[in-house]
This record gives C-alpha cells, sequence and structure tokens, in this order.
C-alpha cells in the first residue's frame, strides 16, 4: 500500500527531515562551487582535524554530517538513511532516532580526527552517522528485549551484518594495496561503536522516552542550528590556510604511497598545489619532494607533466633527478636530451642532448643490453638527435637523421610517426 507524502511526514518525520537536509546542503555545495570542490566543502563546514584541534572549530563534527562529495556518495548514503532511518525512527521514535543519529555521527567524524590526526582536511558524508544506526539495530538484535531482539535477528541481521562488514572490507582494502582509502573507516568505526554502546543504553525501545531523552533531543536539535549558524559566521575563515594545508597534505601522502604511478600521481599534485601558493619556499619543498623519488617514480612523474600539454616547470628538474638517479636507463637519458632541445628556450642545450642521446643508443646497442624494443627506441633517438642537429645549424646531418628516424618509425609503427614526418617536411622544405 503506498503512502501519500502527509502520511511519510507523519510516520517517518525526521528520516525525511534528515534526507531534506542532506540534499539542501547539496545544492549549496553545488550552487557554491561544486560538491567536489575542496574550497566549498570547507568553507560549508567539512570535517578539518587541523581546524577542529588548533583552531576549536568542533562545531564541524555536527556540519560535515550533512555534506557530501558528489552525486553517488549523497545517493547512496540517501538510499541506506531511508532504510535504517525509517527502521529506527519505527523501533525508538522521532526523537530519539534523531538524536541517535547526530550523536554517532559526531562519534564518528570525532574518532576519524583523532585516527587522522591533521591530515584530515574535507571529509565530507553521513556513513558515521549510517553506521551507527546499523549499530543500533544490531546491538538490539543481539543483546535487546524481545519481541524486537527475536525479530531483528530473523528478518534483518543477518544481512545488515553482511552490509557493514562488507562496506569495512571496502574501506580497509585499497590501503592494503599501496592505494588512497576511498572510505574513512575511522569515521564508520566511529559510528558503529557509539551505536553499539546506545543499543546497549536502550535494550527496550517500549520504555517511554524520557525526560533524559527529551532533553538530549532538544540539545542535539540546539548543536545543529548552532553548528550551521557557525558555518556562515566562521566556515570561510578557513580558507586562508587551505592552499598550504592541501600541499602539505598532498605531500604526505606522496610520502605515504609506494614508489610508482600513485606516489607520482600526489607528487604531481603537490608541487601544483604548492606552486599555486606561492610560498617562499614552495621552490625548496618540491625539490625536495622530487629529489626523494626513486626512478619507478621519476618515469610515470615525468609522463604525467609531459601529458600536460605545456611543460611543467618542474619537468625539467625531474628528468635531471631521473638522469641522476638511472644513469643507465637510455629512456631517462634520451628523454632529458628530448626536453633540452624541446623545452624553454632559455634552457635549451642541444650539444649536451646530442651527447645523451649518443650515450643512451650506446646503452642499446651494447652486446649485453636487454632493452625490449631496441629499433622502436632508436627511432626516437634518433628524431631527438635530428632537433639537437638542427638546433646546432648542422642541416645536413639533421635532415639525413631525421629520415633515418621516420623509416624506423614506420617500420616499428611507432606512435609519434605523425610528428616525425611532420619535422622532416619542415626539415627538407628548409634545404
Amino acid at each position: 500500500m503506498s503512502l501519500s507524502l502527509a502520511q511519510l511526514l507523519q510516520r517517518l518525520p525526521v528520516t525525511l527531515a534528515l534526507c531534506a537536509w542532506m540534499v539542501g546542503a547539496f545544492l549549496v555545495e553545488v550552487a557554491l562551487g561544486g560538491a567536489t570542490d575542496l574550497d566549498t566543502l570547507v568553507r560549508l563546514g567539512a570535517v578539518h582535524g587541523g581546524r577542529i584541534s588548533e583552531h576549536g572549530e568542533i562545531w564541524r563534527l555536527v556540519t560535515g554530517i550533512g555534506l557530501h562529495g558528489g552525486w553517488l556518495h549523497l545517493v547512496l548514503n540517501l538510499l541506506a538513511l531511508v532504510q535504517l532511518g525509517a527502521l529506527t525512527e519505527w523501533i525508538y521514535g522521532p526523537r530519539r532516532m534523531f538524536s541517535f543519529f547526530l550523536v554517532c555521527g559526531i562519534a564518528g567524524n570525532a574518532v576519524s580526527v583523532v585516527g587522522n590526526g591533521s591530515w584530515l582536511i574535507g571529509q565530507v558524508g553521513a556513513s558515521g552517522a549510517l553506521f551507527g544506526l546499523g549499530g543500533v539495530i544490531l546491538g538490539l538484535a543481539w543483546f535487546g528485549a524481545d519481541p524486537w531482539s527475536t525479530q531483528l535477528r530473523q528478518r534483518v541481521a543477518r544481512v545488515l551484518t553482511f552490509c557493514l562488514v562488507f562496506s569495512l572490507l571496502m574501506g580497509t582494502l585499497p590501503g592494503l594495496l599501496g592505494l588512497p582509502a576511498f572510505f574513512d573507516n575511522w569515521a564508520h568505526l566511529g559510528g558503529l561503536g557509539m551505536g553499539l554502546v546506545l543499543s546497549l543504553a536502550y535494550r527496550d525501545p517500549l520504555n517511554a522516552e524520557s525526560r533524559v531523552d527529551h532533553r538530549v533531543f532538544v540539545g542535539m536539535l540546539s548543536l545543529l542550528v548552532a553548528s550551521l549558524i557557525s558555518v556562515g559566521i566562521r566556515g570561510e575563515a578557513a580558507l586562508d590556510e587551505l592552499a598550504l594545508e592541501q600541499a602539505m597534505l598532498l605531500e604526505h601522502r606522496a610520502e605515504s604511497s609506494a614508489d610508482g604511478m600513485m606516489r607520482a600521481v600526489f607528487v604531481q599534485q603537490a608541487a601544483d598545489a604548492y606552486t599555486e601558493a606561492s610560498l617562499s619556499d614552495s621552490e625548496e619543498r618540491v625539490t625536495a619532494l622530487i629529489d626523494d623519488c626513486s626512478a619507478e617514480t621519476l618515469r610515470p612523474l615525468v609522463v604525467l607533466w609531459w601529458q600536460d600539454g605545456e611543460q611543467s616547470p618542474w619537468l625539467h628538474q625531474a628528468l635531471e633527478e631521473w638522469v641522476d638517479v638511472a644513469p643507465d636507463d637510455p629512456d631517462a637519458l634520451n628523454a632529458l636530451a628530448w626536453s633540452l632541445v624541446t623545452g624553454p628556450e632559455v634552457g635549451r642545450d642541444p650539444e649536451r642532448a646530442e651527447a645523451l642521446v649518443d650515450e643512451a643508443l650506446a646503452l642499446v646497442d651494447h652486446p649485453d643490453s636487454s632493452y625490449a624494443e631496441p629499433e622502436m627506441f632508436r627511432a626516437a633517438a634518433f628524431d631527438t638527435r635530428a632537433e639537437a642537429l638542427r638546433l646546432q645549424g648542422r642541416m645536413a646531418e639533421a635532415l639525413q637523421q631525421q629520415r633515418d628516424a621516420v623509416r624506423l618509425g614506420r617500420d616499428q609503427d611507432i606512435a609519434e610517426l605523425e610528428d616525425m614526418e611532420a619535422r622532416l617536411k619542415e626539415l627538407e622544405a628548409a634545404q
């Protein structure tokens, strides 16, 4: 039997009100800059470890519950709230359900701040509160009074346990694989633990609401209103230091990641963030970050910066570091050589580029070389040498070298063949 909106409001007023809060907050996010924009989320009250511990912005533990980092995040939490919230409200009543939701959400965010420390920036979502409601239901099924305990164990306990455990595993797995976490298990565990505690305190939902319940409800409602007012008064103050904090967070993630692509991504993001922050020591910070990279990280880092279209101001430094840590890597030598003939004019050095190409080709042509695709490398190296010769004014040599590069490129079906052929036409036209 379908229910009208008026009947739903009468039966589940708090669940629907919380849904409205989350949807309304999301629309504000979109209007002010986007649900994935860190500045917008922090301005609107996202959980921020440093602002809470150093500036006393405790209200962020509340306001972060209603914010979400995208449509999918919002929809998934709304679906969970409609189910867990409705069940909790039906069993315990609207006032207790509201208090449970807010207390569990605050507990989850508080545990997250303790677990993540000042590196927690921009945490949003109601998952801690939802895990708390799940804890309340599970605790009632395990430890509560009948008839609730028996009915819940038979109908929902097994499925709910599976969902909660699966979500916790999804939050743990990325860390085991050396990837950034998609879920905050600190918040999940904090909310779940508080929910279990509440279920022990309210083992019999049939007990009438007491004055304490009423006072807790009024206190939680007042806290929510006060927190939302605090967003309007103090939310924007956090933006003053956000660029630096974000850069430091990305640097921390880079240092915490295993060598390879993931670390390269964080190094690139941290370098760009430090550049945008325009600090007096930005250059020193980025230099130290690049100098700490291994060859396994520098290779994808160089590719990432090259893919940006315009050469990053840090690209050449990364190339120099790559050659320094892997002097016998032909790819590193040729990549640096290419940068020396195609980068900013002030830094070009065709003579050194030619020498680097000669060194790289000698490594590939060595009898003990195990380079996987030597002919494809020769095509790229000849292309680099041709550009170095052109910049030195040795046009006849450059033309012959470019012809050799195009010939090998055609044989190997190299991806850069079209660009090689264009450079060959330019050299032929210059003769």
